[in-house]
C-alpha cells in the first residue's frame, strides 16, 4: 500500500585530529538530543566516553598509529541527518563503519506468516533465524558478527498503531567496507531515492 525509507543507525570512526574534529562537528548537530538526555559513562573496545539517549561516543589513543581514535554511534531519526554529513566528509581519517537502512512497508491486508515463509525459503543457505513474539515475529539472515550485510525483517505494526501483520520493516545492517562504500556512492542523495533498491537488492543477494 505504501512504504517509507530511512537510515536507522549509523556508526562513524575518526583517526587523528582531522577525524576527531569531523566527529566533533557531527556531535554538534545533535544538540536537541544531548540537551535533553542525561549523559552516562560509555566504553567500547578500550575507548571511553559517554552515552546520551540514542547517541554514543568514545575515544582512545591508538598506540600503533600514535593518533587518537574516536567513534560515534547513532540510532533513530537523527541518523538520516548525520549520514548526509558523514557521506560528504569521508576520507582516510573518517569512515562510516556501520550503516542501517530500512524500508517500512504498509500492507493492504494482514501478513502474519512472512518470517516463517522466509525461514523456510532460505533454509540451508545463510544462517536464517526466526524469533517469535507476541508483539510480532522477526526474521534474521546472516551472521551478526561476520557478515558484511546482516538482514532483519520484522513486524513493525504496533509502533504504527496497526494490527500485527500490517506493517513490515525490511532492514539491512551494512558494516565496515560495505557501509563506507554505500556512503561514498550515495553522498548527497536523499535515501528515498536509492534506499529501496539498496535494501531489497541486498536482501535478494543474500539468497
Amino acid at each position: 500500500e505504501g512504504s517509507s525509507v530511512s537510515v536507522d543507525a549509523l556508526t562513524v570512526t575518526g583517526l587523528g585530529l582531522s577525524g576527531h574534529m569531523t566527529i566533533a562537528f557531527a556531535i554538534s548537530q545533535l544538540g536537541e538530543i544531548l540537551e535533553v538526555e542525561e549523559k552516562k559513562p560509555f566504553r567500547f573496545k578500550g575507548a571511553s566516553g559517554w552515552a546520551s539517549g540514542s547517541v554514543r561516543y568514545a575515544s582512545k589513543f591508538n598506540e600503533l598509529q600514535k593518533l587518537e581514535w574516536s567513534i560515534l554511534m547513532i540510532t533513530g531519526s537523527k541518523s538520516n541527518e548525520i549520514f548526509q554529513y558523514a557521506a560528504k566528509s569521508l576520507g582516510s581519517d573518517f569512515k562510516v563503519t556501520r550503516l542501517d537502512v530500512c524500508v517500512d512497508v504498509k500492507m493492504r491486508e494482514k501478513v502474519l506468516k512472512l518470517p516463517r515463509l522466509l525461514r523456510d525459503w532460505y533454509k540451508g543457505k545463510k544462517k536464517p533465524q526466526l524469533i517469535e513474539s507476541l508483539t510480532g515475529d522477526t526474521f534474521y539472515l546472516g551472521d551478526r558478527a561476520t557478515s558484511p550485510c546482516y538482514v532483519r525483517i520484522y513486524d513493525k505494526s504496533t509502533e504504527y498503531g496497526e494490527d500485527l501483520g500490517m506493517v513490515w520493516r525490511f532492514e539491512v545492517e551494512c558494516k565496515k567496507e560495505l557501509g563506507n562504500e554505500i556512503a561514498s556512492r550515495y553522498a548527497g542523495e536523499d535515501v528515498e531515492i536509492w534506499g529501496r533498491d539498496l535494501v531489497f537488492g541486498l536482501i535478494h543477494k543474500q539468497g
